[in-house]
């Protein structure tokens, strides 16, 4: 077994997205992926990122990588190019462990990350008998179980954490512990790490490239702040925090993130991921004279 930890999304385009998988649909670096990724780096604990989605690895070749490397923690994040995307990705991931919990000659220690499994861990849990849900941002979470399961100690005590155990009589018992905290200084989060997600493999929507169709690629996904203060009852976008909040990262951060994409890997489409990009007029101002 390899002290380290994979982070994966999964290949389920064609039950998304049908006969536009191939040609139509845009390849979209998983940008919440990728910040989890570079936070764990940071923290000294190996990380892969692998893309089976973008890849086109199928189930069975997954499988059997994860066999092969046997890594302590397979992380499968349940997000996509939007953050209000993750009960779509979830249909994917519960066709994986039914077929996986049906043919793995190892178990391995997996978790589902993501606003779907955020809400409903128990449903998660019930629906793919993954051994864990990390509910909420997971930055911490996660490093904090891959040293429990690395050091033999209890997970009762990490915030942000469900799973379920059995009792003696074979009955299921759901763990929820408290709730994380969020990150209060967005730039204490490490800039994503390009490298491990090279824009080169990706692909802009085609509503984002008209004029110039044949060159969509290469393409990244920024964001600028998480979460949105509006208190609309039908919107899902504060799942994964928890509260009705917006925290901004700074436009410094930003458009060092947009030189680095632009300079560095020849990046020419860019997507602004967050839900509510101009809710500060004087910070849109900031960040288009910087620019």
């Amino acid at each position: 077994m390899q002290k380290k930890i994979i982070l994966a999304t999964l290949n389920a385009k064609e039950s998304l997205y049908a006969t536009t998988a191939e040609e139509f649909a845009a390849i979209a670096p998983n940008v919440q992926m990728g910040l989890l990724a570079s936070y764990i780096k940071s923290k000294n604990i190996t990380v892969d990122v692998i893309d089976a989605e973008v890849e086109g690895i199928s189930f069975d070749t997954f499988i059997q990588l994860m066999e092969r490397e046997e890594p302590l923690l397979v992380g499968f994040i349940c997000s996509g190019a939007n953050p209000s995307s993750s009960t779509m990705a979830m249909a994917g991931i519960v066709d994986f462990f039914e077929y996986y919990n049906q043919v793995a000659t190892k178990r391995i220690k997996t978790f589902i990350w993501g606003a779907h499994p955020t809400v409903l861990p128990e449903r998660t849990l019930a629906e793919t008998r993954a051994d864990f849900v990390i509910r909420g941002e997971g930055y911490d979470t996660i490093v904090n179980l891959f040293y429990a399961l690395s050091n033999h100690t209890e997970t009762e005590n990490i915030a942000g954490l469900s799973y379920a155990t059995i009792d003696a009589e074979g009955n299921i018992h759901y763990v929820r512990t408290p709730d994380a905290q969020l990150i209060k200084d967005l730039d204490t989060l490490p800039m994503v790490d390009w490298s491990m997600m090279p824009p080169s493999k990706f692909r802009a929507h085609n509503w984002h490239c008209f004029g110039e169709i044949k060159h969509r690629s290469p393409y990244a996904i920024v964001w600028t702040s998480f979460g949105c203060p509006y208190p609309c009852t039908f919107c899902c976008i504060n799942n994964l925090f928890g509260k009705r909040i917006q925290r901004f990262r700074s436009i410094d951060s930003v458009i060092e993130e947009i030189s680095l994409l632009v300079e560095r890997y020849q990046v020419k489409h860019i997507k602004i991921l967050d839900e509510l990009f101009v809710t500060r007029p004087k910070r849109i101002e900031e960040f288009c004279d910087k620019l």
